[in-house]
């Protein structure tokens, strides 16, 4: 490989962590702002308004993904089901980590946030190298 060719990649890496983070950041308000919404307005149980959080921001958060952040114009379906996956493991580590963080005296948004600080370096790293090809 160039050096030309590994200065574009190394570059390329870091775009992509930056719209990265901002897709992060603006899922992060969805997700958040459901769960606070559905537990402290509607009164729904924690791990119900964690779910409604998750799922409002799956389909915002693929979306910008594969447009604005890995750019791919490969076929929808298997990236699609492979997002589907990480989705899967993100949600159960959630809701681990809420039940978790919070029986430990976290309220809920410091408990998010940190779930999703752990959640974020497995979807930069699996949106990468795997999801988006």
């Amino acid at each position: 490989m160039s050096t030309t060719s590994l200065s574009t990649d190394h570059r390329n890496v870091w775009t992509q962590i930056f719209r990265f983070l901002c897709t992060g950041l603006l899922s992060y308000v969805v997700d958040t702002g459901v769960l606070w919404f559905s537990s402290r307005l509607l009164h729904w149980p924690l791990l119900v308004a964690t779910t409604a959080g998750f799922l409002v921001s799956f389909a915002f958060n693929y979306g910008l993904g594969r447009l604005w952040v890995f750019k791919t114009s490969q076929p929808a379906g298997p990236q699609i089901a492979r997002y589907g996956i990480l989705v899967g493991v993100n949600y159960a580590l959630t809701l681990v980590m809420m039940s978790v963080f919070t029986a430990w005296g976290l309220s809920l948004i410091p408990a998010k946030t940190i779930a999703v600080a752990i959640n974020a370096v497995i979807n930069f790293t699996a949106g990468r190298y795997w999801v988006y090809r």
